[in-house]
């Protein structure tokens, strides 16, 4: 049977893979809060329409993945650069972008670098699930460039963190792959100028429900659990219980 979706998509012009990742059930019988984790790809291009929009999610502070070569190229765009908090967190310290000349990306194995994300963004991850379990009101939105590579492994860490069932999470991180398309239709001319085939275009914005089951075997592999892999990264069991309570609701 297939899955169930869950998540809410968040309509803007000028960001394309950006959903609150509330409404997801959880094994113990709660969902996730609606309101608290939003993930998305780059904000750099929001205009002033969509910055009205953002502004009604009362965000709280905005977690940047990029790297420091992507934010120093795209910048942070207008709405994030003075209206709400900013926190450069990345998760790799080498760009993802695909216009970086410097990457071959016909040799790049995604799968190989979701696993090598988990150690080299432990920091990022712990940041970024300490405010979402830090009290108080207001949204998380954390980010990097498409909102599919380090933010898909980042949300399905969160996710896996309070719960939810992987078929759910797989279900979440393949979606982005059909929210990006039309937009990368749109530079693929340039992509190709860059270098890059037809074949390394597809793969790069792809996101096939097997690379995320991957990441997340290898997780399991590597440290035994999620509980195992937060622990190790800094952010243990306590953290892990406030986590829940504040992202997770109890269903009556």
């Amino acid at each position: 049977m297939k899955p169930r979706m869950h998540g809410r998509p968040i309509e803007l012009k000028t960001a394309y893979n950006i959903r609150d990742l509330g409404g997801f059930p959880t094994r113990a019988g709660g969902t996730t809060r609606y309101g608290r984790a939003i993930r998305s790809d780059g904000l750099h291009r929001v205009d002033d329409g969509d910055a009205a929009l953002l502004e009604a999610l009362e965000l709280r502070v905005v977690f940047d993945l990029r790297s420091g070569a992507e934010l120093d190229s795209d910048g942070l765009g207008a709405y994030v650069g003075s209206r709400v908090a900013h926190r450069h967190t990345p998760m790799m310290a080498v760009t993802l972008n695909p216009y970086d000349d410097s990457v071959d990306w016909r040799g790049i194995d995604l799968e190989e670098r979701y696993v090598a994300m988990l150690d080299e963004g432990r920091d990022a991850v712990r940041a970024v699930l300490e405010a979402i379990a830090a009290p108080g009101p207001g949204a998380v939105l954390f980010h990097c460039s498409a909102g599919k590579d380090r933010t898909g492994v980042l949300a399905a860490v969160l996710l896996c963190a309070v719960g939810v069932d992987e078929d759910a999470i797989v279900t979440d991180y393949a979606r982005s792959q059909g929210n990006i398309a039309q937009v990368i239709e749109g530079y693929r001319e340039q992509m190709r100028e860059a270098g890059l085939d037809s074949d390394a275009i597809d793969y790069l914005i792809s996101s096939p429900p097997q690379r995320m089951r991957y990441t997340l075997a290898k997780l399991r592999e590597r440290w035994g659990s999620v509980e195992g892999y937060l622990e190790d990264i800094g952010f243990d069991g306590s953290a892990v219980a406030q986590l829940r309570r504040y992202f997770v609701e109890d269903v009556a």
